[in-house]
């Protein structure tokens, strides 16, 4: 329904509602989303649990019902909602910035783009800072038969705060803030704010279902990736008043020999 308001409404504007500076907003992207992957795929294969069989009855009253087996199935549908939350900003802004058919389209959805990779690339490293301190053991690992072994995959010590959820809820909001900057019709902001919460809750809700995540894991992550999805295209935000902007302006610029910046 989005897809089809933004092809068949548009009455935004080509440019970006942004700022970037290159150096530093590409550096920092890049940084954070390394920094992410690097606690990522540098864990051990395995983790000793701190309690084997498990307790439930330990667990908090609102997060103990999400105690049980691990649905595989289930997780796999939130991958799935996860990719599409990611790429719904870089694809809606696109389309929306292309339909205008204005000088300036492509490079206004490259600094869009920018500033939703730099969205992302922190909620993930984020993400992974914390849970790498807090290290609370996942829903599933209260239901495991004791086998004798107490090692447990790396992960599953990692239940707080809920990732997917944390980057659905910012790829939604920051895809929603671009389209509200861009003066899109009140339809399509509308739509991109209710599509897009529906389906990031949709992601934080099937964690909880597949055991992968207590309530208070995908709620928090639901805050900070609201909050981010929010707070970074707000300090990229171009000044109302053109004079009172401050700091040198930098424009993303397509040419036939790749991209360039004008400071």
């Amino acid at each position: 329904a989005l897809l089809f308001l933004v092809v068949s409404g548009s009455s935004g504007r080509a440019e970006s509602p942004y700022e970037v500076h290159l150096p530093i907003d590409v550096g920092a992207t890049v940084l954070l989303a390394g920094g992410a992957a690097v606690f990522q795929f540098t864990a051990p294969d395995s983790f000793h649990l701190g309690c084997h069989p498990c307790d439930e009855t330990t667990v908090n009253a609102l997060d103990r019902w999400a105690v049980g087996e691990e649905n595989q199935a289930i997780a796999a549908v939130t991958d799935g909602l996860l990719a599409l939350a990611m790429a719904s900003p870089v694809i809606i802004s696109g389309l929306e910035g292309l339909m205008v058919e204005q000088e300036g389209a492509v490079s206004g959805w490259l600094t869009d783009s920018l500033v939703a990779a730099e969205v992302l690339a922190s909620t993930l490293f984020l993400t992974q800072v914390a849970k790498h301190v807090v290290q609370r053991q996942r829903p599933y690992t209260y239901a495991l038969e004791d086998d004798g072994s107490a090692h447990v995959p790396f992960d599953a010590s990692r239940s707080f705060f809920s990732g997917h959820t944390a980057a659905a809820f910012a790829g939604a909001v920051a895809m929603a803030t671009t389209l509200s900057r861009r003066n899109v019709s009140a339809g399509v902001r509308t739509a991109a704010w209710t599509g897009g919460l529906l389906l990031a809750s949709g992601v934080g809700v099937g964690r909880v279902l597949a055991a992968k995540h207590f309530p208070t894991d995908v709620l928090t992550g639901a805050a900070v990736g609201a909050a981010l999805g929010w707070f970074i295209p707000w300090l990229h935000a171009r000044s109302v008043d053109e004079s009172t902007r401050v700091g040198p302006e930098v424009e993303v610029v397509v040419g036939p020999l790749g991209l360039s910046g004008t400071f």
